[in-house]
């Protein structure tokens, strides 16, 4: 992926806005989960390069601000973000 390349939807988030180092997803499941909304929050605060983020529960919604030379490296983070995988170890 290029650092030009957009972000397109998939079965986790529908892509509301993609501007060069800021992109705005909609995933319905953050509407309706507590639990993935603290999980989305805790993996991006972890991300040392992410230059910030907003979760809006109300709208279901995540804005991130990343570097540019980063986005290819955001959609990998953005799956960990926004999907819980039970049983799942972290090396």
């Amino acid at each position: 992926m290029t650092s030009s390349a957009r972000f397109e939807d998939n079965h986790l988030w529908h892509v509301r806005s993609d501007l060069p180092g800021r992109v705005r997803l909609i995933c319905q499941e953050l509407l309706a989960s507590p639990l993935l909304r603290h999980h989305c929050a805790v993996t991006l605060t972890s991300c040392h390069w992410l230059q910030g983020f907003r979760i809006n529960s109300l709208q279901g919604s995540v804005v991130v601000r990343f570097p540019n030379h980063r986005r290819a490296d955001l959609i990998e983070l953005l799956l960990e973000a926004l999907s819980l995988q039970i049983g799942r170890a972290h090396v």
